[in-house]
């Protein structure tokens, strides 16, 4: 009698998932909000009708709740304030700065872009992959580029580097980030001088990167090392954190890698080239198999589950602004015995069959070979 009806009511709860009757106007992923004062996203769509909702944020709501639809998708507001931060999927912040000022009316200058069935890049606006990002590390550059606007994986057991190695190519990325402003500076006080350097380099447009840095599943430590190791090393200045650590909720681990999609995508947008980091996606896989509830996910993370994050990532021609986002990610590989202590890249985007770089042995400072 509910299913058509513009309000919902609560009609199970199971953890951090609940079964809702009513909402006959719900699609995926829309928001949900609870007479208790919660937050929740539709995950799946049953036959019956009925809609598996997961918590997302605030108290749980009790049997019986009312529920209805907000009406905006969500979506997050990308502006200058986020450079620097440490935010939730939602955009809350999580670090001990100021609070955020309520974000502005959408504009060109603050854009609100939508987590799911956003603006991906169209074959007409998509230019072939350029320039290699400077990771600033020299072996890493020379076997392995990071090509702007390509897909790259990064597998491998738990324990033997992976998320050491996206860290450091953050924090060669910053130091390089770091030279290119110091050339703008120089540039400023001895134009004539500058012009040179500019030529060796290829220009500092393209050596400029933003970082957005999506952290999945790590425990409060892990996450508070590894920020504090980008933070002596100056990574987290102009970047942006999107963080979902193992308290978080499934939902909220889910949306973690749409949010920080999105927010390298406005970059992109602008004309800017941007880094999109995810560590890691097995965790986001583990997320969205809690939030659908249903039972085809049970293979484990494969680049096919994952194709619709893995289009955002692009090169804009030169008419579309000429802005690139390039997808660094990382997951667990089941254990061949063979491939102990080692990262398996790949390259997406018409790139070669499976690269395998940097055996680490535990350390990032052995040659890739």
């Amino acid at each position: 009698m509910y299913h058509n009806e513009p309000y919902g009511i609560v009609s199970g709860v199971a953890g951090e998932s609940v079964t809702v009757v009513g909402l006959g106007a719900a699609t995926p992923h829309a928001v949900v909000v609870f007479s208790s004062g919660g937050l929740g996203m539709v995950g799946d769509m049953r036959t019956d009708g009925a809609l598996q909702v997961a918590h997302l944020a605030g108290p749980l709501p009790a049997l019986r709740d009312t529920a209805a639809l907000e009406p905006a998708p969500l979506s997050i507001a990308v502006h200058a304030g986020l450079a620097g931060r440490i935010i939730d999927p939602l955009g809350a912040p999580l670090d001990d700065g100021p609070a955020l000022r309520p974000p502005p009316p959408p504009s060109a200058a603050t854009p609100h872009v939508p987590l799911f069935g956003g603006s991906v890049a169209g074959i007409t606006e998509r230019a072939p992959p350029g320039h290699a990002i400077d990771a600033g590390l020299k072996a890493l550059n020379a076997a392995y580029p990071l090509i702007a606007g390509r897909t790259h994986l990064v597998t491998g057991e738990r324990g033997v580097g992976k998320s050491t190695l996206l860290t450091e190519v953050m924090k060669g990325v910053a130091r390089v980030n770091a030279e290119v402003a110091a050339a703008s500076v120089a540039a400023l006080v001895a134009p004539e001088a500058a012009v040179g350097d500019a030529a060796t380099t290829g220009g500092d447009a393209d050596r400029a990167v933003h970082i957005v840095y999506v952290s999945l599943g790590a425990s409060p430590a892990a996450l508070r090392s590894t920020l504090m190791d980008l933070r002596t090393a100056g990574a987290l200045a102009g970047a942006t954190v999107v963080a979902a650590p193992t308290g978080a909720t499934p939902a909220m681990r889910y949306l973690a890698p749409f949010t920080g999609a999105a927010i390298a995508e406005a970059h992109m947008r602008a004309g800017r080239h941007a880094l999109l980091v995810i560590d890691d996606l097995s965790d986001h896989f583990a997320a969205a198999r809690m939030v659908s509830g249903v039972d085809w996910l049970r293979t484990e993370a494969t680049p096919t589950y994952h194709a619709h994050l893995f289009d955002r990532a692009a090169r804009l021609a030169p008419a579309a602004g000429g802005g690139s986002l390039t997808l660094l990610a990382s997951a667990h590989s089941v254990p061949t015995g063979a491939a102990h202590s080692q990262v398996r890249c790949f390259v997406g985007r018409g790139g070669a069959a499976a690269v395998t770089c940097c055996p680490l042995h535990r350390q990032l400072s052995s040659p890739c070979r």
